[in-house]
Parts: C-alpha cells; sequence; structure tokens
C-alpha cells in the first residue's frame, strides 16, 4: 500500500464506521498552501493553477477515473473531485498523479503530513 491509499482507507474505514465527516488533511511539510484531503467521497486540493482543471489534467496527461467528477474549483485555490471509493486502484493513481504533477510533490509521508484525520 502506499501513502494515499492508506488515507483513503483511513477515511472510508471511519465512513463504515459512521464517521463519514473524516477528512484526512495533509499538507506539504516545506509549503503550507500545498495540501491536500481525501474522506470517502471527496478528494479536495490545492489548485495553483489558472488553467480549467479538465484541461490541466489532460495536458498534463493524467488520466481521471470515470467514478471521479470535479465539483468545484477556485483558481490559484483549490480543486474539489466527487468519487466512488471503488475501484480504489484507479482513484489512488489519479490522487497520487495529481499531487506529483499538479502539486509538484509525491505524495508521500517524507513530504506531506497528516493535520487532520
Amino acid at each position: 500500500m502506499t501513502f494515499a491509499s492508506d488515507c483513503l482507507a483511513q477515511a472510508i474505514d471511519a465512513a463504515v464506521e459512521g464517521n463519514a465527516d473524516l477528512r484526512v488533511t495533509l499538507e506539504a511539510i516545506d509549503e503550507e498552501n500545498l495540501w491536500f484531503q481525501i474522506s470517502w467521497d471527496l478528494f479536495n486540493a490545492a489548485y495553483p493553477s489558472a488553467e480549467e482543471p479538465a484541461k490541466l489534467l489532460s495536458r498534463l496527461s493524467i488520466p481521471t477515473p470515470s467514478h471521479v467528477e470535479l465539483s468545484e474549483w477556485r483558481a490559484g485555490e483549490y480543486a474539489t473531485f466527487f468519487h466512488g471509493a471503488e475501484p480504489e486502484a484507479e482513484l489512488v493513481r489519479f490522487i497520487e498523479a495529481y499531487c506529483r504533477q499538479v502539486l509538484g510533490r509525491d505524495a508521500t509521508p517524507d513530504l506531506f503530513k497528516v493535520l487532520e484525520a
């Protein structure tokens, strides 16, 4: 398992136990403006670009799984995606690619710290 898949599993487990509001919030160790959140049904992250997210993701060759949908975004601030938790592997690949290519950091515990879980 990867760091992102561990965070997703924690959020899904919390939802199964009745805490559907849990958001695992992570922040880059060296840059507080680079962050992301994972819950059982959403992925919310810093969005440093002014370009429309679907265009940026396409340009960066980040495939968006069919069960992931952009909910809202604000240029230079954030992007929120709703998702189905399955298939988990596709979702984790999306989150990891987003972190690596949009945020410029791999989603690993040496680059991101958990602020809230």
